[in-house]
């Protein structure tokens, strides 16, 4: 707990503002839910309810600012993630010593830490790590019912932890019920996998419409078209080797390859071992194909996921009678070599998603925005804007269409995909065309453009050629225009 304390403060709170891709987003609903509290059936996000509600309700019982608050209740996830990987380690090995070291290597490793960017996909980790540290445990009274509880919050943290998870979850049981024979597991799964479903009802009718086709109820996972830009294998090698750093995946995966190798007859005859390694792999790696059948829900992360379960199968190896002699020094193993992977992390070697000049940029363009101004976003900078020009409408203009060559809006809005097409045109015809549509579809007279020509495509330049609109605001990449 005091090692993940330690990043906590030192990766959190030694900046001006958090990091991640998503904390703008956070810090603006936890702004939200403090002019009065949504309820489920209201809120919008409803699939991250409880992450956000979390640091909102410390903002508001404490009269705290939206980024004290969302440090606050992540560091406090932090160490309750550590506590819960903790006990499970401690279920595994049943010694306390290295229950201690495994739960540590895993709390600094790159994969933990990259994770933390992303605070509904974080907070999901102590929900499975909770789970299986309750299941592994010893039987005790309303155990069942603590299941239940913990697999029905997993609806309201982030709609792709409560399909991944749920997925490992029920593998778990499915593979239980192979290895023991005893139908009780299938009885209680059923009965636990019920009794979540009552909890999270209200987040499964708003996310699967019954009187819609599959293809409409799941929109996110299947889009009209293919949202990853590029090679999509290698946007998944890429993010394999973000979130294990430099030594897990030869590691983890060559100790997996000479264990079978030369302790197979072992390792096969002590399959309890391996369920929850197993559970995290077979669906995490079937999903990770997605793009083979053009689906596209998020498979990079359901990549890393199969790299999660490289990690468990270790721990389970190494309690085997077999490493009895070696556990010490195996289990010091990933400690040492997540540190030398997350080094530049943990020491806080200018880890930032947000610039400086990014601050100045919002607080100068402010004050030139009409009060019934709309203002239209790259997507790279739609929650930084959303944060700051908190009092205005905002659009965004997804990146994926200003790189990618998209011909249909999908799933996206007919201003949210004009607009990125716009960012993206180097025809002025086709530009003033796009902008004359943009005008009309737009709810607002006054129109705001505010561009970054530092974007890798959907710069924006286009505009500059534009009769019709004005440029009022420069600094560096940064340009703001008024549509006249």
């Amino acid at each position: 707990m005091l090692l993940s304390i330690f990043l906590s403060l030192n990766f959190f709170w030694s900046k001006p503002l958090v990091p991640g891709f998503d904390a703008p987003f956070y810090l603006t609903e936890i702004k939200t839910f403090s002019f009065g509290f949504p309820t489920p059936l209201t809120y919008p996000n409803l699939d991250r309810y409880l992450t956000i509600a979390f640091p909102a309700v410390l903002s508001k019982v404490f009269n705290f600012n939206p980024v004290t608050s969302y440090r606050l209740a992540i560091s406090v996830i932090y160490a309750a993630i550590s506590f819960a990987l903790f006990f499970l380690f401690k279920n595994i090995t049943k010694k306390n010593s290295i229950a201690v070291i495994l739960s540590s290597a895993i709390i600094i490793s790159p994969f933990l830490i990259n994770y933390s960017l992303l605070l509904a996909n974080f907070t999901a980790f102590l929900i499975l790590f909770s789970f299986f540290a309750v299941e592994t445990a010893r039987e005790f009274k309303y155990k069942n019912i603590i299941l239940c509880l913990i697999l029905g919050l997993l609806f309201y943290i982030h709609n792709f932890s409560t399909v991944s998870f749920g997925l490992i979850i029920c593998t778990y049981f499915i593979l239980n019920f192979i290895y023991t024979k005893d139908t009780k597991i299938i009885r209680m799964a059923t009965i636990i996998f019920s009794i979540a479903s009552v909890i999270g009802i209200v987040a499964l009718f708003k996310y699967v419409n019954i009187n819609s086709t599959l293809q409409q109820s799941f929109r996110i996972a299947l889009p009209t078209e293919p949202i990853a830009i590029g090679n999509e294998r290698q946007i998944i090698l890429d993010a394999i080797m973000v979130y294990t750093g430099k030594f897990w995946l030869y590691y983890f995966t060559g100790f997996t390859i000479i264990s079978f190798i030369f302790f197979r007859k072992k390792l096969l005859t002590n399959k309890k071992y391996f369920l929850i390694p197993a559970a995290i792999f077979l669906p995490s790696l079937i999903l990770s194909f997605q793009p083979l059948y053009h689906l596209n829900y998020l498979p990079d992360r359901f990549a890393t996921l199969v790299c999660l379960s490289t990690y468990f199968f270790y721990v389970a190896a190494i309690s085997l009678p077999a490493f009895k002699k070696f556990i010490v020094p195996l289990a010091v193993m990933p400690l040492l070599l997540n540190y030398l992977s997350s080094d530049s992390l943990i020491l806080n070697k200018g880890y930032r998603d947000f610039t400086d000049q990014e601050i100045k940029v919002y607080q100068e363009v402010k004050p030139l925005i009409a009060a019934d101004g709309i203002i239209l976003v790259p997507s790279d900078h739609y929650y930084w804007s959303k944060y700051f020009l908190y009092d205005h409408m905002i659009y965004e203009g997804e990146h994926f269409v200003s790189c990618g060559d998209i011909t249909k809006p999908g799933y996206l809005g007919d201003i949210n995909f004009t607009f990125a097409k716009l960012l993206a045109e180097t025809d002025l015809q086709k530009a003033d065309a796009l902008l004359t549509h943009l005008e009309s579809i737009t709810p607002a007279k006054e129109i705001y453009i505010l561009t970054d020509e530092g974007l890798s495509c959907g710069d924006g330049k286009i505009l500059q050629k534009i009769k019709s609109v004005k440029q009022i605001f420069n600094e560096g990449n940064w340009h703001l225009y008024e549509i006249n």
